[in-house]
Protein backbone atom coordinates (compact mmCIF):
# COMPACT_ATOMS: atom_id res chain seq x y z
CA UNK A 1 0.00 0.00 0.00
CA UNK A 2 1.14 3.58 -0.67
CA UNK A 3 0.69 6.20 1.30
CA UNK A 4 0.32 10.21 0.15
CA UNK A 5 1.18 12.46 3.60
CA UNK A 6 -0.81 15.80 3.31
CA UNK A 7 0.31 18.04 5.88
CA UNK A 8 -0.75 21.28 7.36
CA UNK A 9 1.22 23.45 9.90
CA UNK A 10 1.62 26.83 11.21
CA UNK A 11 3.96 28.98 9.28
CA UNK A 12 6.31 31.03 11.85
CA UNK A 13 8.16 32.61 8.83
CA UNK A 14 12.41 32.29 10.36
CA UNK A 15 11.53 31.07 13.87
CA UNK A 16 10.85 27.19 13.33
CA UNK A 17 11.38 25.93 16.92
CA UNK A 18 9.51 23.68 19.84
CA UNK A 19 6.17 21.98 18.57
CA UNK A 20 6.42 23.85 14.82
CA UNK A 21 10.19 21.95 14.47
CA UNK A 22 8.56 18.47 15.30
CA UNK A 23 6.42 18.56 13.21
CA UNK A 24 8.54 20.21 9.87
CA UNK A 25 10.99 17.69 10.79
CA UNK A 26 8.41 14.67 11.13
CA UNK A 27 6.89 16.14 7.83
CA UNK A 28 10.78 15.67 6.39
CA UNK A 29 11.28 12.33 7.56
CA UNK A 30 7.83 11.08 6.42
CA UNK A 31 8.15 12.74 2.91
CA UNK A 32 5.18 15.32 3.24
CA UNK A 33 5.91 17.47 0.05
CA UNK A 34 2.99 18.93 -0.04
CA UNK A 35 2.69 21.15 3.23
CA UNK A 36 -0.10 23.84 3.53
CA UNK A 37 1.82 26.58 6.09
CA UNK A 38 -0.85 28.65 7.71
CA UNK A 39 0.38 32.54 8.51
CA UNK A 40 -0.99 34.71 11.03
CA UNK A 41 -4.38 36.07 10.87
CA UNK A 42 -5.54 38.86 12.54
CA UNK A 43 -9.44 38.76 11.45
CA UNK A 44 -12.34 36.40 11.74
CA UNK A 45 -12.79 36.72 7.96
CA UNK A 46 -8.91 35.49 7.26
CA UNK A 47 -9.46 32.77 9.12
CA UNK A 48 -12.84 31.50 7.68
CA UNK A 49 -11.40 32.09 3.87
CA UNK A 50 -8.35 30.14 5.53
CA UNK A 51 -10.72 27.24 6.55
CA UNK A 52 -11.98 26.81 3.03
CA UNK A 53 -8.00 27.40 1.26
CA UNK A 54 -7.36 24.54 3.26
CA UNK A 55 -10.01 21.86 2.65
CA UNK A 56 -9.01 22.66 -1.40
CA UNK A 57 -6.32 22.56 -1.23
CA UNK A 58 -6.00 18.94 0.64
CA UNK A 59 -9.09 17.98 -2.41
CA UNK A 60 -6.21 19.24 -4.66
CA UNK A 61 -3.44 17.17 -3.03
CA UNK A 62 -5.26 13.54 -2.98
CA UNK A 63 -4.30 11.11 -5.26
CA UNK A 64 -5.78 7.98 -6.73
CA UNK A 65 -4.64 4.61 -5.51
CA UNK A 66 -2.85 6.22 -2.44
CA UNK A 67 -3.83 6.10 1.02
CA UNK A 68 -3.93 9.82 1.64
CA UNK A 69 -3.09 10.63 5.21
CA UNK A 70 -3.33 14.47 6.31
CA UNK A 71 -1.17 14.91 9.14
CA UNK A 72 -2.34 18.58 11.42
CA UNK A 73 -0.35 19.97 14.09
CA UNK A 74 -2.65 19.92 16.63
CA UNK A 75 -2.32 24.07 16.71
CA UNK A 76 -3.88 24.38 13.56
CA UNK A 77 -6.87 21.84 14.40
CA UNK A 78 -9.76 24.93 15.18
CA UNK A 79 -8.86 25.74 11.25
CA UNK A 80 -10.04 22.41 9.94
CA UNK A 81 -13.60 21.98 10.59
CA UNK A 82 -14.52 22.65 6.66
CA UNK A 83 -11.75 20.03 6.11
CA UNK A 84 -12.79 17.37 8.31
CA UNK A 85 -16.37 17.38 6.49
CA UNK A 86 -14.14 16.65 2.80
CA UNK A 87 -11.89 13.96 4.66
CA UNK A 88 -15.03 11.73 5.74
CA UNK A 89 -16.89 12.00 2.56
CA UNK A 90 -13.76 11.23 0.61
CA UNK A 91 -12.23 8.60 3.16
CA UNK A 92 -8.92 10.75 3.67
CA UNK A 93 -7.54 9.47 6.77
CA UNK A 94 -6.99 12.49 9.99
CA UNK A 95 -4.06 12.08 12.23
CA UNK A 96 -3.61 15.12 14.75
CA UNK A 97 0.18 15.80 15.91
CA UNK A 98 -0.50 16.82 19.06
CA UNK A 99 2.63 18.28 21.40
CA UNK A 100 0.09 21.06 23.61
CA UNK A 101 -3.37 22.29 24.56
CA UNK A 102 -3.61 25.57 23.27
CA UNK A 103 -3.64 27.94 26.37
CA UNK A 104 -6.57 30.76 26.57
CA UNK A 105 -7.93 30.26 23.91
CA UNK A 106 -11.32 27.84 25.07
CA UNK A 107 -12.75 27.43 21.84
CA UNK A 108 -9.81 26.49 20.19
CA UNK A 109 -9.87 23.58 22.95
CA UNK A 110 -13.77 22.94 22.38
CA UNK A 111 -12.95 22.66 18.76
CA UNK A 112 -10.15 20.05 19.40
CA UNK A 113 -11.61 18.23 21.26
CA UNK A 114 -14.57 17.74 19.32
CA UNK A 115 -12.58 16.69 16.40
CA UNK A 116 -10.72 14.56 17.94
CA UNK A 117 -14.12 12.54 18.08
CA UNK A 118 -13.66 11.83 14.10
CA UNK A 119 -9.81 11.16 14.45
CA UNK A 120 -9.41 7.41 15.23
CA UNK A 121 -5.88 8.11 15.73
CA UNK A 122 -3.38 10.46 17.15
CA UNK A 123 0.24 11.06 17.03
CA UNK A 124 2.31 13.01 20.23
CA UNK A 125 5.15 14.07 21.39
CA UNK A 126 5.36 13.03 24.92
CA UNK A 127 3.37 10.96 26.98
CA UNK A 128 2.20 14.10 28.97
CA UNK A 129 0.79 15.12 25.78
CA UNK A 130 -1.60 12.32 25.20
CA UNK A 131 -2.79 12.27 29.27
CA UNK A 132 -3.61 15.89 28.25
CA UNK A 133 -6.47 14.91 25.33
CA UNK A 134 -8.07 12.70 28.38
CA UNK A 135 -8.85 10.02 26.01
CA UNK A 136 -7.30 7.07 27.22
CA UNK A 137 -8.51 4.96 24.26
CA UNK A 138 -7.40 6.58 21.48
CA UNK A 139 -5.21 4.45 19.41
CA UNK A 140 -2.03 6.71 19.72
CA UNK A 141 1.64 6.32 18.89
CA UNK A 142 4.35 8.29 21.04
CA UNK A 143 7.48 9.92 18.41
CA UNK A 144 9.74 12.22 21.20
CA UNK A 145 10.92 15.11 19.21
CA UNK A 146 14.74 14.67 17.34
CA UNK A 147 17.51 17.84 17.40
CA UNK A 148 17.63 20.24 14.93
CA UNK A 149 21.20 20.13 14.71
CA UNK A 150 23.24 16.95 13.60
CA UNK A 151 26.67 17.36 15.47
CA UNK A 152 25.44 16.06 18.45
CA UNK A 153 27.20 12.81 17.87
CA UNK A 154 30.48 14.61 17.21
CA UNK A 155 30.38 17.00 20.22
CA UNK A 156 32.32 17.64 22.79
CA UNK A 157 31.79 18.83 26.49
CA UNK A 158 32.08 22.28 27.06
CA UNK A 159 35.21 23.49 29.30
CA UNK A 160 34.33 26.16 31.61
CA UNK A 161 36.83 29.14 30.60
CA UNK A 162 37.90 31.89 32.45
CA UNK A 163 35.91 34.68 30.72
CA UNK A 164 34.37 38.30 31.83
CA UNK A 165 31.18 36.89 31.20
CA UNK A 166 29.19 33.98 32.36
CA UNK A 167 26.36 33.59 29.95
CA UNK A 168 22.51 32.30 30.41
CA UNK A 169 20.46 31.46 27.71
CA UNK A 170 16.82 31.64 27.31
CA UNK A 171 15.14 30.56 24.36
CA UNK A 172 11.36 31.14 23.69
CA UNK A 173 8.74 33.28 22.47
CA UNK A 174 8.30 35.98 25.15
CA UNK A 175 4.83 35.19 26.47
CA UNK A 176 3.23 35.14 30.19
CA UNK A 177 3.69 30.87 30.64
CA UNK A 178 7.25 30.89 29.78
CA UNK A 179 7.78 32.89 32.89
CA UNK A 180 10.88 35.61 31.79
CA UNK A 181 10.07 37.90 34.24
CA UNK A 182 11.19 35.59 36.93
CA UNK A 183 14.07 34.76 34.90
CA UNK A 184 14.87 38.42 35.34
CA UNK A 185 14.00 38.65 38.47
CA UNK A 186 17.07 35.48 39.14
CA UNK A 187 19.34 37.88 37.31
CA UNK A 188 18.70 40.77 39.60
CA UNK A 189 20.31 38.60 42.28
CA UNK A 190 23.40 37.84 40.46
CA UNK A 191 26.91 39.51 39.87
CA UNK A 192 27.29 42.24 37.11
CA UNK A 193 29.37 39.34 35.04
CA UNK A 194 26.26 37.19 34.85
CA UNK A 195 24.69 37.96 31.53
CA UNK A 196 21.08 36.70 30.19
CA UNK A 197 20.47 36.41 25.85
CA UNK A 198 16.85 36.77 25.46
CA UNK A 199 16.64 34.66 21.53
CA UNK A 200 12.85 34.28 20.52
CA UNK A 201 9.57 36.03 19.17
CA UNK A 202 7.82 39.05 21.41
CA UNK A 203 4.86 39.98 19.19
CA UNK A 204 2.94 37.23 20.52
CA UNK A 205 2.25 38.83 23.96
CA UNK A 206 3.16 42.43 23.62
CA UNK A 207 1.96 44.09 26.70
CA UNK A 208 4.08 41.57 28.32
CA UNK A 209 7.02 41.63 25.93
CA UNK A 210 6.86 45.39 27.21
CA UNK A 211 6.82 44.87 30.83
CA UNK A 212 9.68 42.29 30.69
CA UNK A 213 11.43 44.97 29.19
CA UNK A 214 10.27 47.60 31.79
CA UNK A 215 11.66 45.68 34.21
CA UNK A 216 14.61 45.31 33.06
CA UNK A 217 15.22 48.70 32.66
CA UNK A 218 14.09 49.38 36.27
CA UNK A 219 16.28 47.21 37.74
CA UNK A 220 19.04 48.79 35.65
CA UNK A 221 19.77 45.03 34.07
CA UNK A 222 20.63 46.77 30.81
CA UNK A 223 24.08 45.65 30.66
CA UNK A 224 23.21 42.06 31.91
CA UNK A 225 20.53 41.38 29.38
CA UNK A 226 19.48 41.51 25.69
CA UNK A 227 16.66 41.06 23.92
CA UNK A 228 17.30 39.58 20.36
CA UNK A 229 14.14 38.95 19.16
CA UNK A 230 13.44 36.46 16.40
CA UNK A 231 16.69 35.41 14.87
CA UNK A 232 18.28 33.20 11.70
CA UNK A 233 19.07 29.39 12.39
CA UNK A 234 22.73 30.36 12.08
CA UNK A 235 22.67 32.89 14.94
CA UNK A 236 20.36 30.53 16.62
CA UNK A 237 22.98 27.92 16.64
CA UNK A 238 26.39 30.38 17.52
CA UNK A 239 24.17 31.73 21.07
CA UNK A 240 24.10 27.74 22.06
CA UNK A 241 27.83 27.72 21.21
CA UNK A 242 28.44 30.66 23.02
CA UNK A 243 26.05 30.07 26.31
CA UNK A 244 27.40 28.26 29.45
CA UNK A 245 23.97 27.39 30.64
CA UNK A 246 20.88 26.73 29.29
CA UNK A 247 17.71 27.94 31.70
CA UNK A 248 13.96 27.58 30.80
CA UNK A 249 11.67 27.96 33.92
CA UNK A 250 7.79 27.54 31.52
CA UNK A 251 4.87 26.91 33.63
CA UNK A 252 3.53 24.74 30.74
CA UNK A 253 5.07 22.47 28.31
CA UNK A 254 3.77 20.01 25.95
CA UNK A 255 7.54 18.87 25.64
CA UNK A 256 10.34 21.66 25.79
CA UNK A 257 12.54 20.68 22.18
CA UNK A 258 15.13 23.74 23.23
CA UNK A 259 16.02 21.60 26.61
CA UNK A 260 17.56 18.52 24.10
CA UNK A 261 18.89 21.35 21.78
CA UNK A 262 20.24 22.95 24.37
CA UNK A 263 22.03 19.87 25.66
CA UNK A 264 23.36 18.77 22.47
CA UNK A 265 25.62 21.59 22.63
CA UNK A 266 26.78 20.05 25.88
CA UNK A 267 24.73 22.77 27.63
CA UNK A 268 23.93 21.65 31.52
CA UNK A 269 19.89 22.91 31.85
CA UNK A 270 17.72 24.46 34.66
CA UNK A 271 14.45 24.10 34.47
CA UNK A 272 11.23 24.32 35.69
CA UNK A 273 9.75 21.53 37.75
CA UNK A 274 7.28 20.75 35.38
CA UNK A 275 5.90 17.22 34.36
CA UNK A 276 7.55 17.11 30.92
CA UNK A 277 10.82 18.49 32.19
CA UNK A 278 10.69 15.65 34.49
CA UNK A 279 10.73 13.33 31.31
CA UNK A 280 13.74 14.90 30.12
CA UNK A 281 15.66 15.53 33.14
CA UNK A 282 16.72 13.45 35.91
CA UNK A 283 17.19 16.32 39.01
CA UNK A 284 20.78 16.99 40.17
CA UNK A 285 22.96 15.04 37.03
CA UNK A 286 23.29 17.03 33.70
CA UNK A 287 20.28 19.31 34.68
CA UNK A 288 18.43 20.77 37.65
CA UNK A 289 14.64 21.03 38.41
CA UNK A 290 13.23 24.13 40.33
CA UNK A 291 9.86 25.40 41.67
CA UNK A 292 8.73 28.67 40.15
CA UNK A 293 8.88 30.27 43.80
CA UNK A 294 12.23 29.95 44.83
CA UNK A 295 14.72 32.82 42.93
CA UNK A 296 17.55 32.79 45.54
CA UNK A 297 17.66 29.06 45.36
CA UNK A 298 17.94 28.95 41.48
CA UNK A 299 20.53 32.28 41.22
CA UNK A 300 22.85 29.97 44.10
CA UNK A 301 23.11 27.35 41.97
CA UNK A 302 23.92 28.99 39.04
CA UNK A 303 26.79 30.96 41.18
CA UNK A 304 27.90 27.60 41.92
CA UNK A 305 27.97 25.99 38.37
CA UNK A 306 30.09 29.27 37.22
CA UNK A 307 32.64 28.34 40.10
CA UNK A 308 33.42 24.55 39.61
CA UNK A 309 35.36 23.70 36.46
CA UNK A 310 34.92 20.24 37.27
CA UNK A 311 31.71 19.49 37.70
CA UNK A 312 30.43 21.71 35.02
CA UNK A 313 32.67 19.57 32.96
CA UNK A 314 30.98 16.33 34.07
CA UNK A 315 27.60 18.21 33.89
CA UNK A 316 27.83 18.98 30.14
CA UNK A 317 29.59 15.34 29.31
CA UNK A 318 26.20 13.85 30.99
CA UNK A 319 23.98 16.38 28.74
CA UNK A 320 25.82 15.16 25.77
CA UNK A 321 24.89 11.93 25.89
CA UNK A 322 21.54 12.15 27.05
CA UNK A 323 21.15 14.35 24.01
CA UNK A 324 22.27 11.50 22.19
CA UNK A 325 19.09 9.63 23.04
CA UNK A 326 16.81 12.10 20.72
CA UNK A 327 18.69 11.21 17.52
CA UNK A 328 16.07 10.05 15.04
CA UNK A 329 16.92 6.43 13.35
CA UNK A 330 14.61 7.63 9.97
CA UNK A 331 13.49 4.60 8.57
CA UNK A 332 12.41 3.50 12.11
CA UNK A 333 10.23 6.22 12.17
CA UNK A 334 8.77 6.08 8.74
CA UNK A 335 8.21 2.35 9.48
CA UNK A 336 6.95 3.30 12.78
CA UNK A 337 4.10 5.80 11.04
CA UNK A 338 3.38 4.11 8.27
CA UNK A 339 2.22 0.97 10.34
CA UNK A 340 0.45 3.31 12.33
CA UNK A 341 -1.57 4.97 9.59
CA UNK A 342 -2.13 1.87 7.87
CA UNK A 343 -3.55 -0.71 10.11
Amino acid sequence: MKVNYIAVMPCLEQWMTGGTAYCQKLFDVLGADSIFYIRKMETFGLKVKCMFQIAVYVRKQAKKEYLNVLLVDSASLFLMVPTYVYCVIFGVKVVPIHHHMPQRAALSTLVFKFLLLFSKRILVSSQFAFDQIEKPQMSHVLINPTLKYTGVMDAKPKILEQKPKFNLLYIGSVIERKNLMYMLSIVKRLPPQFHLTVCGPTDYDEPYSQKCCDYAAENKLSEQVDFLGKVSEHKLESLYKEADLFVFLSSYEGFGMVNIEAMSFGLPIILSDIPPHRDIVQDGTYGFLFGLDCPNEISAKILALSQDKSDYFQRSSLALERAKTYVWNNSAIQKKVFQFVTK
